[in-house]
């Protein structure tokens, strides 16, 4: 057997430690396994592999955990690798820049592994420069009384990094513009950041709070109702009457029509198709890992090898077992995925060609009253 580690995992090809290297990794400098440390080596193989499906089905924070789990238990640059690009490829470019650095200090790498984790750390240097800039200069034109160009450089640099004091920064903006919706969502986006302290959550917690508070009361003050809870009717210049509830009066002789039952199915409508893009999403995303699992339950159940023991084997199948069960229950909730993704999706239809007949009426004056409901839309990324 080689005493050389097991080679990093890269982008272009990934690959999981095998139980020959764990036990390769033990020779170079760890004491012999006991029978009391077999499990543990066993659970940190069958680790390793979820954590390279959950790694090739881009789902980045399982993979990370397992890695992190593996490396406590067999500290190995492969290992430490993953562990790298994974922080790389949830944009927490701190951390992989730290993990990086860990990686060079192992004394069996190679000249092409220093040169490629230099060039990655190199990477991560140039786009925290690109960051920093963006940052400050958002920071310059707020400081200069340019809300609008502070906004616009606050963006880039999230974009480049989402650090958790530019995201801040662009909430505050934003709440100090009375744009709640927007604030609400930037903070939220922060909450969700894995480097903060319990003092970091306990604040955006409790700004959170405050900012929901008042867009409630904003929603509450945009339709307001006299003490004996009838709508009031506002006048418009052409004298045609419009009830704050929505409804819109026809002229003499007509009889006022109402949206609220359109628009309702309407809302039904884009909720269902709302229901069938997550659930299609949802399959779509099942749809890998399933195709990452057979794989690797191609490669599990290959016969045992001349060169592999009895122990090593077994332990193979026990992974073989506990992958095939998760792999029939990710195929099990895609079908169950495509099937709702289906239903809602006629049901969406169904709503919404019901919803838009209804939302044009013609009154008893032979007017028509068309109604509709107006919706403003915020979209922002990172």
């Amino acid at each position: 057997m080689s005493t050389r580690p097991h080679p990093p995992v890269r982008h272009h090809a990934r690959r999981a430690i095998t139980a020959a290297t764990l036990v390769a990794l033990c020779s170079l400098g760890a004491p012999r396994l006991h029978a009391q440390d077999k499990d543990a080596q066993a659970s940190a193989e069958l680790l390793d592999v979820e954590a390279q499906a959950f790694y090739d089905a881009r789902n980045y924070p399982a993979a990370l955990t397992r890695w992190k789990q593996v490396y406590e238990v067999y500290p190995n640059p492969a290992t430490l690798w993953n562990i790298a690009r994974s922080y790389e490829e949830l944009g927490t470019y701190l951390q992989a820049r730290g993990a990086f650095t860990l990686y060079l200090k192992f004394k069996s790498l190679s000249r092409q592994d220093i040169g490629d984790a230099r060039g990655r750390i190199s990477a991560i240097n140039a786009r925290l420069d690109q960051w920093r800039r963006a940052d400050e200069a958002g920071r310059q034109r707020l400081a200069a009384g340019d809300p609008k160009a502070a906004e616009d450089r606050f963006v880039e640099a999230i974009g480049i990094y989402a650090a958790a004091t530019t995201i801040w920064e662009l909430g505050a903006l934003l709440e100090e513009q009375g744009r709640i919706a927007e604030a609400v969502e930037v903070f939220e986006r922060y909450s969700l950041l894995p480097e903060l302290e319990q003092s970091d959550q306990q604040r955006v917690s409790t700004r959170l709070a405050t900012l929901r508070a008042k867009r409630t009361d904003t929603r509450a003050d945009a339709n307001p109702t006299h003490d004996d809870g009838a709508a009031r009717v506002l006048t418009d210049p052409h004298g045609v009457t419009t009830p704050e509830d929505g409804a819109v009066a026809p002229p003499a002789g007509g009889e006022a029509s109402s949206g609220g039952g359109a628009s309702g199915l309407q809302t039904a409508g884009w909720v269902m198709l709302g229901v069938a893009v997550v659930s299609y999403g949802t399959a779509g995303l099942l749809r890998w890992s399933v195709g990452d699992g057979v794989d690797h339950l191609t490669v599990l159940s290959a016969g045992q090898r001349p060169e592999e023991s009895d122990d090593a084997f077994a332990r193979r199948v026990d992974a073989y077992t506990s992958l095939r069960d998760d792999v029939q229950l990710d195929l099990a909730l895609m079908w169950t995925g495509l099937g709702v993704g289906l239903v809602s999706t006629v049901a969406g239809i169904t709503l919404l060609a019901i919803g838009g007949g209804e939302a044009e009426r013609p009154g008893e004056g032979g007017a028509t009253v068309r109604v509709g409901v107006g919706r403003v839309e915020f979209e922002t990324s990172f």
